[in-house]
């Protein structure tokens, strides 16, 4: 992550350029290449979606100027099943940034499931709840990993 800060763009376009690429929304690339958390709802919207993503930038000179911008997602994760989903697309992307990671992301969606087994489905909402809390707590601490499974049980 620290190599990637200095020029992020550079590296989506990279990203992007690869013959490996997983299908993942270019809106949500800048999230993994900076370690943000990923927004699964517009994950999830996009697989479903047949629209190309609406934003556009260019740069003239010194000015910027960028069309489209950020929608509310046409679906949200609202289930076990939405989630695999999301999880799914989100691992494949987190491993072709990380592969030194997959371990972490496996036995993280390990985890998450056995959690949705664990509820009966009118509390999977907590479930994606706690889930969305644990990403947002990794992405602001660089010492936690998805798999310190330990550090979430206050959330």
């Amino acid at each position: 992550l620290v190599n990637w800060a200095y020029d992020p763009k550079r590296v989506k376009h990279k990203w992007l350029e690869s013959a490996f690429v997983p299908e993942f929304p270019e809106s949500e690339l800048y999230n993994i290449i900076r370690g943000r958390v990923v927004n699964f709802d517009v994950v999830f919207s996009g697989w479903y979606s047949d629209e190309p993503e609406q934003d556009y930038e260019e740069k003239l000179g010194k000015v910027k100027i960028k069309i489209g911008g950020e929608a509310e997602p046409a679906k949200s994760v609202r289930s076990s099943q939405d989630w695999s989903v999301a999880y799914s697309l989100f691992a494949r992307a987190m491993r072709f940034a990380f592969p030194h990671r997959i371990d972490e992301i496996d036995d993280y969606g390990n985890f998450i499931h056995q959690k949705f087994a664990q509820n009966v489905s009118k509390y999977h909402s907590r479930v994606i709840a706690f889930d969305k809390a644990v990403r947002k707590r990794v992405s602001r601490r660089r010492d936690l990993l998805l798999s310190d499974f330990d550090q979430f049980s206050d959330l």
